[in-house]
């Protein structure tokens, strides 16, 4: 049994530069700036952009780097969002100059795969789930 109305939210990413990030995300995503709070004392500024309704992304300013992660390490992998048309999304990141960091290929489930990378290092999946594949949800 779930929790009653349990569903995603948001991910959260702390950024070097903010506008940078916001106009990277509307570049490639469409992701719209819906809200931004100010740094109050010892709490810290943040942003939401939204893909969707419902679906956003939070940044949290001043960050310094990337972190260092040995390949296997446990912890954050990457974030992933359902295209309806790769191709036609691989054409965009190509027209945005989006940094692509694995090249399309066809996952074992079915679903077509290409990763990007965000200004920060952070990596974006885009993945096309066809109906047959045994993780296509209508």
């Amino acid at each position: 049994m779930s929790m009653p109305g349990l569903r995603f939210s948001h991910v959260a990413f702390r950024v070097a530069d903010i506008h940078r990030s916001l106009a990277w995300y509307r570049a490639v995503f469409g992701a719209e700036l819906v809200c931004h709070v100010p740094a109050a004392g010892q709490k810290p500024e943040y942003f939401y952009a939204e893909f969707r309704h419902g679906q956003m992304i939070e940044f949290f300013t001043g960050g310094t780097g990337a972190p260092e992660r040995a390949a296997t390490a446990s912890g954050f992998e990457h974030l992933s969002l359902i295209v309806d048309d790769i191709q036609a999304a691989l054409a965009h990141l190509e027209v945005t100059g989006a940094t692509i960091v694995r090249p399309y290929f066809e996952g074992r489930a079915g679903q077509k795969i290409v990763y990007v990378g965000d200004p920060d290092g952070n990596v974006i999946e885009l993945m096309e789930i066809p109906p047959d594949s045994p993780i296509f949800r209508a």
